[in-house]
């Protein structure tokens, strides 16, 4: 538990919806001013024009040791994994019975079979479900960049220095210092689009990197904001909306492959500190043929008015 601290220069409506969810869900939280926030948590620096709001209940999760720790408790429950093992198709098979079975073809040529198919491929989701309607909602991987910065460790540990994020273009994030070799955390909430099958040679264009480390300077004085410690490479897959997409899709079949292959994609920077919902959704639509956990905004079908410049902290 580190808590949050939501913030951003001026009053905009997407701090004052902050407060308006966290009081409408009993959520304890505080509205801080710049100078306050300086007081309270001595890593950071920001202006006098700062809207804040401070989260006590939120945390930092490892995203790697929770993916190990599910994949282990799947395998107890009977599933097989296997890795390094590239799908290249699915489609529905028709069967003498009548039945639709959904097929999954695999690079060396392996099919796997089943009477239901969830799909969570990430970035390359477009890839895998070429013959699928999921280009129904647009899919576009992006680069991002996780930057790490030398600092005054004191002050940027877990229990002095909340996860925070800034509203407003560009908006950053950061998490505290988890060892000491590596630094604090803080980056942009954005970045280029890629092709994740050649991703190795992107790097953060230039204006971008300059307005991060402008940032850096100006909002946590005991940061060295003069070049990043360390970066690393991701991936964030944008749904234009910033919306999930978790919903049943349609693939060339024999027979009706209706409600056999389920996708969740485009989870858009925020989904893998939702996985346990998002398992619990994806499982109930192939299981059971719906969730009440599923909102209209998640469909295939939904409406995008327009696309945004670039994906909202106001979508979490």
């Amino acid at each position: 538990m580190t808590g949050e601290l939501d913030f951003a220069f001026g009053r905009l409506d997407d701090i004052v919806l902050v407060e308006k969810t966290l009081k409408k869900y009993d959520v304890p939280f505080e509205s801080l001013t710049g100078d306050q926030v300086n007081q309270r948590f001595p890593g950071f620096s920001l202006p006098d024009n700062s809207h804040a709001v401070y989260n006590p209940l939120a945390g930092v999760l490892n995203p790697t040791l929770a993916m190990a720790t599910m994949q282990k408790l799947a395998q107890g429950l009977g599933a097989s994994i296997r890795e390094r093992s590239p799908v290249t198709d699915i489609v529905g098979e028709q069967q003498a019975d009548g039945a639709t079975l959904a097929v999954v073809t695999l690079a060396d040529g392996t099919q796997v079979r089943g009477h239901q198919c969830i799909v969570t491929a990430g970035a390359w989701t477009n890839k895998v479900l070429k013959r699928s309607d999921v280009d129904k909602v647009k899919l576009q991987p992006i680069a991002t960049f996780g930057t790490y910065w030398r600092c005054k460790h004191e002050l940027y540990t877990p229990d002095k220095f909340p996860v925070f994020l800034k509203y407003g273009y560009p908006e950053m994030y950061g998490l505290p210092m988890m060892s000491p070799e590596e630094g604090v955390k803080i980056c942009r909430h954005d970045g280029p689009d890629v092709n994740p099958d050649a991703r190795q040679g992107v790097v953060q264009p230039a204006p971008e990197q300059e307005d991060l480390q402008d940032f850096v300077a100006d909002n946590f004085s005991q940061v060295d904001s003069s070049a990043p410690n360390h970066v690393d490479h991701c991936m964030y897959t944008m749904t234009e909306d910033a919306n999930f997409l978790i919903d049943f899709l349609q693939v060339p079949s024999g027979g009706s492959a209706t409600k056999k292959i389920v996708v969740g994609a485009g989870f858009s920077g925020h989904g893998a500190k939702m996985t346990p919902v998002i398992g619990q959704m994806l499982a109930d639509l192939a299981l059971k043929g719906k969730t009440h956990q599923h909102p209209d905004g998640f469909r295939l079908s939904r409406k995008i008015s327009a696309a945004l410049e670039h994906h909202s902290f106001s979508k979490l």
